[in-house]
């Protein structure tokens, strides 16, 4: 049987304080490693979504429903359910996190700053009445990709997730 769980492919988590999440593997390690002896993989992915923002809330409730919780974590192979979705080949799964930096829990938190403050610069594209106006599937969808440094502009964006597009 082929390998199908390879970087850039769109998981769902199955168990753990996760589970429900949808999440991207960054990198696999089919043999294990000496630190795990099983198949498993790096995956980073979004623990809170922003919320639906309107007109008439303020720029206090605005900025703090905009706000994204990602995670990235080893997670093994049983614990993860593969979709059929693959990222897209501009945003490369790769520059999300490293192995070095997943070594040390320094390491591990400046990669979730990093993915968060990749997010809040993509937090003006998430207010724009565009997106506002998309139905709320593809909206989820297109939620999941808003935490992977890229200089997709919006239109863009709309391009690669648009409503008839998933």
């Amino acid at each position: 049987m082929g390998r199908f769980i390879k970087a850039g492919r769109v998981v769902v988590m199955l168990q753990g304080r996760y589970a429900g999440k949808k999440a991207i593997v960054v990198k696999t390690f089919d043999d294990g490693s000496k630190a795990r002896s099983f198949g498993h993989a790096l995956v980073a992915g979004i623990d809170r979504a922003p919320l639906k923002v309107t007109r008439r809330m303020s720029k206090k409730k605005i900025t703090k429903r905009t706000k994204v919780k990602p995670f990235v974590k080893y997670v093994n192979y049983n614990h993860i359910m593969p979709t059929r979705y693959n990222v897209p080949a501009e945003i490369s799964p790769s520059t999300i996190c490293t192995d070095q930096q997943m070594d040390t829990p320094d390491g591990r938190k400046e990669a979730r700053k990093f993915a968060k403050s990749t997010s809040a610069s993509g937090g003006a594209r998430v207010k724009e009445p565009e997106l506002k106006n998309m139905c709320t599937h593809t909206y989820e969808r297109l939620l999941l990709f808003v935490s992977i440094p890229c200089s997709l502009e919006t239109r863009q964006l709309l391009a690669l997730f648009g409503p008839n597009s998933l």
